[in-house]
């Protein structure tokens, strides 16, 4: 199962580095670049889009600070929109 991830902020990035340790493989979407890069030198993939993580993961995790935010995410960004019939969204507001 590939397991996609945005919001690797405050309290997102532990959980993506849990992810990571226990050997999943783990796709992410950072604004950061520098985030992405620390992600990526522990094993993490980088998507260049909220779009292309959505339509290439099997289980989207989405960590947010607001319902706004992540209403932002999911149909202004695409993230919704791009998923795959099946596959899982969990949320973290």
């Amino acid at each position: 199962m590939q397991t996609g991830f945005i919001g690797v902020g405050q309290m997102g990035r532990p959980m993506a580095e849990r992810i990571l340790a226990a050997g999943h493989p783990l796709s992410i979407y950072a604004r950061r670049q520098e985030v992405a890069e620390e992600l990526a030198a522990a094993g993490a993939e980088i998507a260049e889009s909220i779009a292309e993580l959505a339509v290439s993961v099997d289980l989207l995790i989405i960590c947010t600070f607001s319902d706004a935010q992540l209403r932002e995410v999911l149909f202004d960004e695409g993230a919704l929109a791009h998923m795959q019939p099946g596959s899982i969204l969990v949320t973290h507001v």
